[in-house]
């Protein structure tokens, strides 16, 4: 299992699922993701947006990174 997080707004988060759904991967055998949006936190103060990508298989976590990173 891998995790690659994404600092994007929600509208791109969901059109990445949308994409990486399209091209045959499930979510849930495949990959999940966990959306954070945007808070204020009286220590840390504004915290950005983040998205948790969860892979099944180190291949597809790479090619994702690839494809998709910051």
């Amino acid at each position: 299992m891998t995790v690659v997080n994404l600092n994007k707004p929600l509208d791109e988060i969901l059109g990445i699922v949308h994409e990486i759904k399209a091209e045959g991967y499930r979510q849930g055998t495949d990959f999940d993701f966990a959306y954070q949006p945007p808070r204020w936190d009286a220590w840390y103060g504004d915290i950005p947006t983040v998205t948790a990508f969860i892979f099944y298989s180190e291949e597809l976590s790479l090619m994702f990174a690839l494809k998709y990173g910051n």
